[in-house]
């Protein structure tokens, strides 16, 4: 019986020793992989962001109906490349556009826009013409046109648990972030 009991001590013991290895690689092996999600969340996100373009200071229209409303904003962001900047962009060309943060009465011209180009070159040619937007006519003048870039570009040591409107919208995010 002795050597029984001698036997599953050292059992035991080894055992217990293969275990804690193999908890502390696992450990690792996690640490690795949050690391990888993180990476892999904010290498998506710059792809996502890589054909934006965000245009300030073009004022809303005041249509209440928004299929309309819909319509003459594209129609505005269409004339500010085609004739402003010298572009030739076509309705297709656009993926996606959007006004951002929420319709404020004391500011009623200040929403930015998004614009998602479904090219990217088209986006390039956006900002390398945007120095034009001074020289154009008093509607476009005062237009600002930067690329829509990552948040972490923006400020590299944000967390990557925090959301991006509770953060930056109590702020005033303001042109100096996006030069």
């Amino acid at each position: 019986m002795m050597i029984i009991s001698q036997w599953s001590d050292i059992a035991e013991r080894e055992v217990g020793a293969k275990m804690s290895a193999v908890t502390a690689d696992m450990s690792t092996v996690q640490d690795t992989l949050e690391k990888t999600k993180l990476l892999i969340n904010e290498l998506k996100d710059k792809e996502s962001r890589a054909n934006n373009v965000i245009v300030y200071n073009i004022a809303e229209t005041t249509v209440v109906e928004r299929k309309e409303w819909m319509t003459q904003e594209k129609s505005c962001c269409l004339n500010l490349f085609n004739e402003a900047l010298d572009i030739k962009v076509k309705q297709v060309d656009n993926k996606r556009m959007l006004r951002l943060r929420k319709l404020e009465n004391n500011r009623p011209n200040c929403r930015p826009i998004l614009i998602e180009f479904r090219d990217k070159t088209i986006k390039n040619q956006a900002i390398e013409c945007a120095p034009k937007l001074r020289y154009a006519s008093d509607l476009y003048s005062k237009t600002i046109v930067r690329p829509g870039i990552a948040i972490s570009e923006i400020i590299p040591s944000l967390p990557p648990s925090l959301n991006y409107c509770s953060y930056f919208y109590p702020l005033n995010l303001s042109h100096k972030f996006f030069l």
